[in-house]
């Protein structure tokens, strides 16, 4: 259903390509590389070729048989084949371990021998972990299949890029409670393999300066993980974010989870509106619950537009911010969703007394303020030509 990046999980190991009807690489891989998209084959003879890691210059990793040209690489794998531009890619790990045998018809999936790229030789431009869902899970849960035959025309929108797992890290981080008691997440702190862990490395920055907070120095002692958590942020900001794995949301990604992309979901990304080909102004993806990279991607993007009017999320006057007054009624609003041309608009709220208004107000208002600056390597997508505003 799209390529498969590194760490695939087990049922989603690379697969000899099967004699099937045609199937698309899914936006996420069509907006992010310049890829010229041929019908799958699979009956039709060809070379074995090596099975690689491509890395692209947009942070996918992909696992496929590959077949070198002078200026493009071809890949396939069971989702279909595709031709890469040079210039779209990083570099090429050749896989010799991977029987090429398996790209014959009939054999089995190629099991790797060796082991895989470190987790520091990937960052930035990894995929997620196994047990996080993946920019190609993604694409194929939650957003519609592009024709092999079929390149976005003006005025279409493909599918928006997905946030890396560093990125997603770095919204975990900064948007962590730092006042209060501190918030029950899942976290590994240090890299793996290290001799001290980080929050012992903390402490003894920390010892050195004079004005230390002795609280945190006793948390970071003695704290549950969690605890340490919220100290060395507190302590340090987000200068050890490349040591630190929150595993689990943080409140405010949990309560816009579970309660507020279900609403955008609803009410702003419908076909037509925000989401599929046909959004208009911006397209936002298709987020579902269980999906992390889509869902902080939802979040990136909904944190940055801001449609002219104002921002659709505004930290300083939460009631204000365009995501609440864009979903109320036209009537005595005076900000309301902009003109939607000869299509109906449906208000997604009744008004502000709505119990809904309330609640995405609340969630808002919990957020840090001032605005963070989240340090994301995410590349906001670029309206395609012919777009209007």
């Amino acid at each position: 259903m799209g390529f498969h990046p590194v760490n695939p999980p087990p049922d989603l190991q690379p697969v000899a390509t099967q004699a099937r009807p045609p199937r698309a690489p899914h936006g996420w891989f069509a907006w992010g590389v310049s890829v010229a998209l041929m019908a799958v084959c699979a009956s039709a003879p060809r070379a074995v070729a090596d099975w690689a890691d491509i890395y692209l210059t947009n942070g996918l990793v992909l696992r496929a048989e590959i077949e070198e040209e002078a200026d493009a690489v071809v890949i396939r794998n069971e989702a279909g084949t595709a031709r890469i531009l040079r210039a779209d890619i990083l570099r090429i790990e050749v896989l010799r371990d991977l029987r090429p045998a398996a790209s014959q018809p009939g054999a089995p999936p190629p099991q790797a021998t060796q082991s895989r790229p470190s987790a520091a030789d990937r960052q930035p431009k990894s995929a997620p972990p196994a047990s996080q869902p993946t920019a190609s899970s993604a694409a194929a849960d939650d957003d519609e299949p592009v024709p092999d035959d079929e390149r976005p025309r003006d005025g279409a929108f493909p599918p928006p890029p997905l946030l890396t797992p560093r990125d997603i890290q770095r919204l975990r981080i900064n948007e962590l409670k730092l006042s209060g008691p501190p918030e029950k997440v899942r976290v590994r702190l240090g890299e793996r393999g290290q001799k001290t862990d980080l929050a012992k490395r903390v402490q003894q920055e920390l010892e050195q300066q004079p004005s230390a907070d002795s609280q945190i120095l006793r948390v970071l002692a003695r704290g549950e993980p969690h605890e340490k958590l919220q100290a060395i942020v507190k302590a340090t900001g987000a200068a050890h974010a490349d040591e630190i794995e929150i595993q689990s949301d943080p409140e405010a990604f949990a309560l816009f989870r579970q309660q507020i992309v279900p609403r955008v979901m609803r009410g702003c990304a419908r076909s037509g509106c925000h989401g599929g080909a046909e959004a208009q102004a911006f397209r936002l993806p298709a987020a579902s619950a269980s999906n992390d990279a889509a869902v902080y991607t939802l979040f990136a993007m909904l944190n940055e537009i801001n449609p002219g009017s104002g921002a659709l999320i505004d930290r300083a006057a939460p009631d204000q911010s365009r995501l609440l007054t864009f979903m109320l009624p036209a009537a005595d609003n005076p900000a309301p969703h902009p003109s939607v041309g000869d299509r109906k608009f449906t208000p997604v709220l009744k008004g502000r007394n709505d119990p809904q208004f309330a609640l995405i107000e609340s969630w808002i208002a919990s957020l840090r303020r001032p605005r963070p600056d989240y340090g994301l390597e995410y590349v906001m997508p670029s309206p395609p030509p012919g777009t209007k505003p």
